[in-house]
């Protein structure tokens, strides 16, 4: 379950996502597990990035809320288009949903996370 902050339950949510089939979701799935999210809150897919038709991604988006995170392991696994990404995660910092990207930091509503969006 979420942590607690005031009134709202603040949940920690992890998308990972392969491109083809064939591909395997374990490493992204372990690395979310360890750096602390609940195995019920990981939505997964292999589904290729360049489709805007995500059925998980999309679940996933439904569930945010104020205060909640998202973790994955690397940026490009929220999509490719370069004006997606920074579209969603505009959306996130708007609505106060800090976005851990493994391999990059924390991208939120602070001067450093703020600095981090500007860098994509």
């Amino acid at each position: 379950m979420g942590q607690k902050v005031g009134s709202k339950n603040i949940t920690v949510y992890g998308y990972a996502r392969v491109s083809t089939q064939g591909q395997d979701l374990k490493d992204q799935v372990e690395q979310l597990i360890k750096n602390g999210v609940e195995p019920d809150n990981i939505f997964q897919e292999k589904f290729t990035g360049t489709t805007s038709k995500r059925p998980q991604f999309e679940a996933l988006q439904s569930k945010l809320a104020g205060g909640d995170e998202l973790i994955v392991a690397k940026l490009d696994r929220l999509g490719r288009k370069t004006s997606d990404v920074i579209s969603f995660l505009d959306k996130c910092s708007n609505e106060n949903i800090t976005v851990n990207v493994l391999n990059m930091g924390r991208l939120d509503n602070s001067p450093g996370g703020r600095l981090m969006r500007n860098v994509i």
